[in-house]
């Protein structure tokens, strides 16, 4: 039998939810089951599998061979290689549109079911804004149009076929996470459970031995939440407290329910927590020996052996010993070490919700008499610093990194773990690499325009770029988001911005590490920009994007296509400018930079002009049409920028005079 095809028996699994999407399969014959926490949707010949979680690489559903079955793999680097698939079968592309759109119609039954349940449980609820009834009504119209009709336009042309079945998908995903959500609160799990007499598809997982030295470190791990508690001296009222809140949490059969009872522990471990780090923090600075389960727990958010299970926690011990440079480098700091530095004066503490600096908040609170000193002690009172990182930056983005904040608790529990520790963890090194390869292909990503001035060289004013790093904090949770939490240091522009990722990440990190990078090139425009950052005839990235959103539905210059494409996109991303065009960097860097039209023409010209590729991509790219245009336009540009340093340092040379780093850095940048 070839490779490329594979026999499943029934009962069997295909792929489980979160593994990662390296392929697609292609049902040829027999049906498999798809199931999710809010149900089960069956499906046949036909079929492709994998699709919804193609679009960022993890599987949505557990897939399980319902009979016996033959399906064909095809490797594949993303959504985007569907057309090949559909041309190597094309009879059969009439019925993998029909049966795609029938997925849709048992899914949209699914999530109208949800949402009767949800209203009857709680009055007061509204279905999901993003969701638009336009796009329930069009699969309805299309479920009811003849099959002959649907199989000849269907088969038609494969890559408007393509085209619906990616489009498809992207409604998939949503309504996907719409009805998780609407579960979550009615606290049903309708999942996949195997069966003892069914086997795998994969090889069977033999169960964990442990090793002496594994026995060794659990039993050192052995009662840690008593051994935390000891460290943080906290008095004994709240330590009965926590220890009852936590053997009841580690009692529940599904400690990620939306039962009001579990939300409720869940909560009140989540206050503990950090009352319980700001303790165990302030003693672990003055000692030289931290007790292996104190470090797990300040990096990592480990408490209790039981709750992360034995393998995790083992786990969590063996990188513990690989030491500190691991996450650390110049840029990059656990939460743990960054708060050290805050604490010591090293780094100036990140600004607030409310977009205020430490002396901004300090001098508010003097003036509102909430702080009884003055302010000059208060500014330099290092336990106030840390009181202020930790209540601003640590609470907020550890909550945010994790991802879905209905379910949100800062321990290590087993049950929000969907990849192998040693896959999901964020290394300094793994670190690097993602941004590395982001600014490869967007290579002025951290670039700023700044004044140079020289007076013996008699330059008043030259602009110069220089790169600004950010800063990168690993908070001490499991999580599936990242979060740019400031653009800049306080208020100086030429100063790196600060970006929050989950110290282990449950998703792929290349795909939240360019959101990121797409929130910040909209941020420090913004920022630079100032008040104009809107106005359309103060030219940038922000005024065009904002002017081409803003007036979408009367630009000639966009099909009808195009213009519902971009009304769907913007509902989803509820009217956030700024979220619609971080997922078009997204789209950019993935898909454009290979040649991949995704983008329509006025999309794709401003993030030419403002986000352009390297040199050797453009180089590339310029010979396919519709690149042409505006690479050529950032070119010209170019040239003319650099010619005048060109000029300068030709001056310089014939003089002597030996040129400062500043302009060769800059000319070197307008030669990428």
């Amino acid at each position: 039998m070839e490779d490329n095809i594979i026999e499943l028996k029934q009962g069997e699994v295909l792929l489980h939810t979160n593994d990662e999407i390296k392929c697609l399969y292609l049902i040829l014959s027999g049906e498999t089951d798809i199931y999710s926490r809010y149900g089960r949707i069956s499906t046949s010949a036909g079929s492709i599998l994998g699709l919804s979680g193609s679009l960022y690489g993890l599987s949505l559903y557990n897939y399980v061979a319902k009979s016996d079955c033959i399906l064909r793999k095809f490797t594949v680097s993303g959504i985007s290689d569907l057309e090949k698939i559909l041309r190597e079968y094309p009879d059969m592309v009439p019925d993998i549109v029909i049966l795609n759109e029938h997925f849709i119609m048992e899914l949209i039954k699914l999530y109208l079911s949800m949402m009767i349940k949800c209203k009857r449980k709680d009055p007061s609820f509204t279905p999901d804004s993003r969701l638009n009834k336009w796009v329930l009504d069009k699969h309805n119209g299309i479920a009811s149009i003849p099959e002959d009709i649907k199989k000849a336009y269907f088969g038609a042309n494969i890559s408007n076929s393509a085209g619906i079945i990616i489009e498809n998908t992207e409604f998939i995903n949503l309504l996907h996470e719409i009805c998780l959500d609407m579960s979550e609160l009615l606290g049903i799990n309708n999942d996949y459970i195997p069966k003892q007499q069914n086997a795998a598809a994969r090889s069977p997982v033999p169960a964990l031995t442990f090793t002496k030295d594994d026995l060794f470190i659990l039993d050192e791990l052995k009662g840690s939440l008593d051994k935390i508690l000891d460290y943080s001296e906290i008095d004994d009222d709240t330590r009965a407290s926590v220890t009852d809140t936590f053997r009841r949490f580690k009692i529940c059969s599904d400690r990620l329910s939306s039962d009001e009872n579990i939300r409720l522990l869940r909560k009140q471990i989540t206050g503990f927590f950090y009352d319980i780090y700001y303790k165990v923090f302030i003693k672990s600075i003055n000692d030289d020996a931290i007790p292996s389960y104190i470090y797990m727990f300040l990096n990592f958010g480990y408490m209790d052996e039981e709750l992360a299970g034995e393998e995790v926690s083992v786990l969590l011990y063996k990188i513990y010993k690989a030491g500190d440079s691991l996450f650390n480098n110049d840029n990059i700091f656990t939460m743990y070490r960054w708060l050290k530095l805050v604490m010591s004066g090293e780094k100036n503490p990140s600004r607030n919700n409310f977009d205020q600096s430490y002396e901004e908040f300090i001098r508010q609170e003097i003036k509102n008499n909430r702080i009884d000193m003055p302010e000059e002690s208060a500014l330099n009172n290092c336990e106030m610093k840390l009181r202020f990182e930790i209540d601003n930056l640590f609470k907020s983005a550890n909550y945010m990194t994790y991802g879905r904040v209905s379910t949100f608790v800062p321990v290590v529990i087993k049950e929000n773990i969907a990849k192998n520790i040693p896959d999901a963890m964020l290394s300094a090194d793994s670190v690097t690499d993602i941004i590395t390869k982001i600014k490869e292909i967007d290579f002025s990503l951290f670039y700023r325009s700044i004044v140079y001035t020289n007076e013996e060289l008699g330059i008043s004013q030259l602009y110069v770029y220089e790169e600004y790093l950010p800063e990168i904090i690993l908070t001490p949770c499991i999580g599936s988001r990242g979060v740019l939490w400031q653009e800049i240091n306080g208020r100086k522009r030429n100063s790196s911005a600060r970006m929050l990722f989950p110290i282990f990440c449950n998703t792929i990190p290349e795909n939240i590490f360019l959101n990121v990078m797409g929130k910040y090139r909209w941020e420090i425009c913004r920022r630079i920009q100032g008040s104009y950052w809107n106005v359309a005839t103060e030219k940038s990235l922000t005024s065009e994007y904002y002017d081409y959103l803003l007036f979408y539905k009367k630009n000639k210059d966009l099909s009808e296509q195009q213009k519902e494409k971009l009304k769907s996109l913007l509902i989803n991303c509820r009217n956030n400018y700024s979220e619609v065009f971080a997922k078009d960097y997204e789209t950019w860097i993935n898909y454009e930079s290979k040649g991949a039209s995704k983008l329509n023409k006025i999309s794709r010209n401003i993030l030419a002009k403002y986000c352009p590729f390297n040199k050797d991509i453009r180089k590339v790219l310029r010979s396919n049409p519709i690149f042409t245009d505006c690479i050529d336009y950032y070119e010209r540009h170019m040239l003319n920028d650099r010619r005048k340093y060109d000029n300068l340092i030709k001056v310089m040379q014939t003089k002597n005079i030996p040129i400062p780093k500043e302009i060769e850095e800059t000319r070197a940048y307008y030669s990428k």
